[in-house]
């Protein structure tokens, strides 16, 4: 407990305040971001300097487009009362 004894500026705690942060959803998803970002950043780093990077390393444009249209996928299946659609490449 944090307390202020009579303005004197002393500020005392106990042990029982050391206690971890609890974790919450976002932090569990935030913490494997840092991962997933890491992980492009390596492929990119590696095409611009050149070196081998294997295929899939990191995103293209076919994965940006196809990201795009499993997008509105998603937004003509819950127009259309939460159906199954196919995905099928244009």
């Amino acid at each position: 407990m944090l307390f202020n004894n009579n303005n004197t500026n002393i500020i005392q705690s106990t042990i029982n305040d050391a206690q971890p942060p609890p974790i919450s959803t976002i932090d569990t998803i935030n913490y494997g971001m840092g991962d997933a970002m890491g992980n492009i950043y390596k492929g990119v780093a590696k095409a611009l300097r050149s070196e081998n990077a294997f295929d899939g390393e990191y995103p293209n444009m076919n994965d940006g487009v196809r990201g795009m249209l499993f997008i509105e996928k998603v937004v003509e299946s819950n127009k259309n009362g939460n159906v199954w659609v196919h995905l099928n490449n244009q």
